[in-house]
């Protein structure tokens, strides 16, 4: 018979927003929010209601700080940044985290002049 520490496994989400109208757009890596120490990040999910806008052409990227890579990365009139789609992406996933880790939105190369972007991770906390 298998061994069982704990109830059942619970799958959590956690919910980062960027606002142009709140947090500027600026070329700058934005920190969203953090993960907590020794989870397991299974997927995310990108919402894009008001798309990115710019004069110039920026280049957009989403990251957990230990990753080793963008979760997802693009031009700014791309999905999901032209706010056209929602899309779960599940880039190089999963990942571990080995202390708290910092969610980042970086923007690259110009300037940003509107954009909404919301967030989730879904993970499971280890033990």
């Amino acid at each position: 018979m298998a061994r069982v520490d704990s109830g059942p496994s619970v799958l959590r989400a956690k919910k980062f927003t960027y606002d142009f109208a709140v947090d500027g757009g600026s070329i700058a890596t934005y920190t969203l929010g953090t993960l907590p120490d020794n989870v397991l990040v299974v997927a995310v999910a990108i919402d894009v209601p008001t798309a990115f806008t710019s004069s110039g052409a920026p280049t957009l990227s989403l990251g957990i700080e230990n990753h080793g890579g963008p979760i997802e990365s693009g031009a700014k009139g791309a999905v999901p940044w032209n706010g056209g789609k929602q899309i779960t992406s599940d880039t190089a996933l999963p990942h571990k985290t080995t202390a708290e880790e910092s969610v980042t939105f970086i923007v690259g190369d110009a300037a940003l002049t509107a954009g909404v972007l919301h967030l989730w991770v879904q993970y499971y906390q280890s033990v």
